[in-house]
Order: C-alpha cells, then structure tokens, then sequence
C-alpha cells in the first residue's frame, strides 16, 4: 500500500543521513596531527546533516492546516501525525485520510506498521497496537515514552523506563534507569537493554552525592521525594530509538539501535546482539540532544 513506500522512503532518507554524518565525524576525528580538538568537534558536527526550515510569514502564524506548499521543494507523500491521543494520516494539501484514535491516553509516539497497524507508545503507560480501525490487538503494561521503531524483522524496540536502586558511598540512591526493551511481534517482551548496564560508569561519584544530599535534605524539610522524569533522579532520560538499516564498514552493522541520551549529552550506537556500545558521541560535543535521526 501507499503508506508503506512512503514509511520506507522516509526511513531510507533518515538511514541515509545518520550514516553520512557517522562517517564525516569519523574521518574528521582520525589520529595524527590536525586542528584543535574543541574545531574539530564543532565541524564534525556541522558536516551532520539536517532539515532546512522557512519562517512564517506574520499573516500566516494565525491561520490553520496547510498554509504553505512548494509542490516542487517537497515530496508528495502522507504525513502521519500525533494529536496525543489521535493520530492522522494526512495528504499534503492537509486532507485527513485516516485517524485512529483512542479515548483516553497520552501518546508520546506512534509509528504506522505496513498493514496500516498502528503502535502506541505513551507517555510513561502503556505499547499498544491498534489496527487500521483502532481495535487494541495488544498492549503492553510498562513505563514506555519518548520513541518506538520496527526491526525488517518485525521485533518492536522501544524505550521503558523505571527505578533503580545504585551504589552511593556507604549506601544506595534511587535514579530513574532507561532501557531499550525488544519486543516481539505479538507484544511478548523478548529482553530489555539497560542505560546503567551500558553507561552507569559515566555517572559521577559527584553527581551521585548530589542526588544523595537533595534526598536528605528533602527528609530534613518534611517534603515527599518523588522519584520521577525530569528531575534530579533522571539522570540519562533517553528520548530516541532508530535502528540502522545499512552497515557502516568498521563502525556499526545492520540492525544496530541508535540511540539518543539527554541528560548525559550523548548520541550512541549499540550492538544489541552483543549489548555492547559499538560508536558514541558523547558531553564535549553536545548539549541536551535529542532525536539526533
């Protein structure tokens, strides 16, 4: 159907710019003498690419839909968007073709499956997949947020989230600890990829007595501690999951997960078959990033 080649030009596209930028930021930052690494960083990250914008026009900003299109800057394909608990499929010129929707729900992201199956992923609730009439033919009952992406073999990767309890000094302190969970087709979760296993050495004895005073000095104050997204406790909030569907010679293979974490200032490639971090971009070069495909 027509969604489904508009589904994989878009990701062809988004496949081809991840791996552009990963091998111009591999060259620029070969061994041997060269620029300053702090140079090198930023043009590194200026090669990567990204969309253009265009600035509204003041007497367009109040007006609703489609108030501009370039059929000749633009492809003539469908949209798919998300109203937080509906979602549309959309021409170009705004016309809605099809919405699936739900009555209750705060959907942080939705991806549409070949078959015109829709998944769900809340925000901090539940994986569902709908299809093309809204029925849930699954739901999975975990803290999912942020993205969701489909393996070519059909396994669902997702982000979840929940508390952690870790080492600090003589004791332990929560954090709130992000995963990659894989899922079959069928919703059956197939295992979970833990941020603290691959990245919990990158939290700092500093930043562990930090989350450890502001607990002590919320007991102090009478004040309920609640361990939650965005807030000292977050301390990797991963906002991105997309799974590369070329291999990149020495670097990464075919079906490897990119993934984006905020509050780390980090871009990295995982070797989910392996569970190993396979490329990474990390704090001296971004700053809060997010959605980096």
């Amino acid at each position: 159907m027509e969604t489904r080649h508009v589904k994989v030009l878009i990701l062809i596209l988004v496949t081809a710019g991840v791996l552009f930028g990963i091998a111009v930021l591999l060259r620029m930052t070969g061994s041997g003498p060269g620029p300053d690494p702090s140079d090198q960083a930023n043009m590194a990250l200026k090669s990567l690419p990204y969309l253009d914008w265009h600035p509204a026009d003041k007497a367009d900003i109040e007006k609703r839909g489609v108030t501009l299109h370039n059929p000749d800057n633009s492809y003539d394909g469908l949209n798919l968007y998300n109203s937080m608990s509906e979602c549309y499929l959309m021409d170009m010129s705004g016309v809605v073709l099809h919405t699936w929707s739900r009555p209750e729900g705060d959907w942080h992201d939705v991806e549409v499956l070949g078959n015109g199956d829709l998944l769900v992923a809340e925000s901090d609730g539940m994986l569902l997949k709908l299809d093309w009439d809204s029925n849930v033919e699954w739901a999975s009952e975990r803290k999912y947020h942020h993205d969701v992406a489909v393996a070519q073999s059909g396994d669902v990767y997702a982000l979840t989230r929940d508390i952690l309890q870790i080492h600090c000094g003589d004791g332990t302190i929560p954090i709130v600890n992000d995963y990659v969970t894989i899922l079959a087709q069928d919703g059956t979760i197939k295992r979970d990829i833990s941020m603290f296993g691959l990245f919990g050495d990158l939290i700092t004895e500093k930043e562990r007595d930090m989350i450890r005073v502001h607990m002590k000095n919320a007991e102090s104050a009478g004040e309920t501690v609640e361990v939650k997204p965005q807030t000292i406790f977050d301390v990797f909030h991963t906002n991105t999951v997309d799974i590369l569907e070329e291999s990149v010679e020495g670097v990464a293979r075919r079906g490897d997960v990119l993934i984006c974490i905020r509050n780390l200032d980090m871009v990295a490639i995982i070797d989910v078959s392996e569970n190993k971090v396979v490329w990474r971009l990390d704090r001296d070069d971004l700053d809060k990033p997010h959605q980096p495909s």
